[in-house]
């Protein structure tokens, strides 16, 4: 399993950049990218999710899909000639992966404040509305899909946890680890 640093390129490249006997890959889809104001997501070029799971689909890659923020480090340049190419990011990226507009939120960010709950869920409802058809269950390369990243589990997590659980489970995806750090009670 090769972590999120993968970058998705035409399926050619995408080939001969694996490593043989390569199965399966992450795919981060960050939330920063993706959603630059409420209510507006941008998935066009090396933000395409579609495009990345249709090109594993072809070459015969698995994907875990890892939506959401990451640990606030740096960001690193992207090849902007290769629209299949994403940032290579290294789980980490500046303000934490929020969307800029978040910030300005009077709630507590990943908790279960009712004003990142209504910011949250559009952006996890629109993954999941690119991934559902690319499940396994579906004939897809999906296998799984993170929950959250590099966040424990404690007493004031958990109803954060829960809902995000929730609005995926009600999107129609039916994998849900919790991968990158982040430590189950269950």
């Amino acid at each position: 399993l090769h972590n999120a640093a993968f970058t998705v390129r035409p399926r050619p490249r995408l080939r001969r950049n694996l490593v043989p006997r390569l199965t399966s890959s992450c795919r981060a889809a960050h939330w920063d990218q993706v959603n630059p104001s409420p209510g507006v997501f941008d998935f066009s070029g090396f933000r395409d999710l579609a495009a990345f799971l249709e090109v594993a689909q072809q070459v015969g890659i698995w994907v875990i899909v890892r939506p959401g923020r990451e640990s606030p480090r740096r960001r690193f340049a992207m090849d902007v000639a290769d629209p299949f190419a994403q940032a290579y990011i290294n789980a980490e990226t500046t303000g934490g992966g929020f969307p800029g507009w978040v910030t300005t939120l009077e709630g507590d960010l990943r908790t279960n404040a009712t004003d990142y709950k209504e910011a949250w869920t559009p952006y996890i409802e629109a993954i999941c509305a690119i991934v559902k058809p690319f499940q396994i269950t579906e004939g897809g390369p999906v296998i799984l899909m993170q929950v959250e990243n590099e966040l424990t589990e404690s007493d004031v997590t958990d109803v954060y946890f829960k809902q995000i659980e929730k609005v995926i489970v009600d999107s129609g995806i039916v994998r849900l680890p919790h991968l990158g750090g982040v430590v189950s009670k269950r």
